[in-house]
């Protein structure tokens, strides 16, 4: 894929297109997992009892060691495409002369051209100003998650439904979330 890009570029007639195709294609690696990221941290799925509460043994004798699930999984996963890869390397191309990948492969190309067609008219900076203002709110959700993470109060304010102190509700903010110590304030 990223030889592609290069070849692109490379062969763009202008210096803007050239950006324009390099951008592009960070923007479609880089945005979803921008998004994954704001979802994982969103949901707190880091600290979930699925990937850190359980502990697994990995290896024999000596070389034994426990580790978190989600390491152990996540080793697997990188050893199983290292495996792929080999193999992909070992056999040949992967994309036979026809079969179902191919039609998939035409139909995705015929769909780029005709929206690339469709969008012709519109100008170069257009693109590039949609693509800044996709980065800026990206980047503000992360910093508003952050700032949710990092002051309960601000999380409180950030809220679309904020509890009110004469709701009856008890409010409860972290005094230090690493020392794991809370501290309770029952508004009347």
């Amino acid at each position: 894929m990223l030889a592609g890009v290069v070849v692109l570029t490379g062969t763009a007639p202008s210096f803007g297109s050239a950006l324009a195709v390099s951008l592009t294609y960070v923007a479609g690696m880089v945005a979803p997992l921008a998004v994954l990221a704001l979802v994982w941290e969103r949901r707190d799925w880091g600290s979930s009892r699925l990937l850190n509460g359980r502990r697994v043994r990995v290896g024999f004798g000596r070389l034994a060691r426990e580790m978190p699930l989600g390491s152990a999984a996540s080793g697997v996963v990188l050893i199983g495409m290292g495996i792929v890869t080999e193999v992909t390397a070992v056999t040949g191309p992967s994309m036979p002369g026809s079969g179902w990948r191919v039609s998939l492969a035409a139909w995705l190309q015929h769909l780029s051209s005709v929206t690339a067609r469709a969008l012709s008219w519109l100008p170069g900076w257009a693109v590039l100003a949609v693509l800044a203002a996709l980065a800026a709110a990206l980047a503000w959700q992360a910093r508003r998650s952050r700032r949710r993470a990092a002051d309960p109060v601000a999380a409180a304010e950030d809220a679309d439904d904020p509890v009110r102190p004469d709701s009856g509700m008890h409010e409860i903010s972290i005094a230090s979330a690493r020392a794991g110590q809370e501290r309770v304030t029952y508004e009347r």
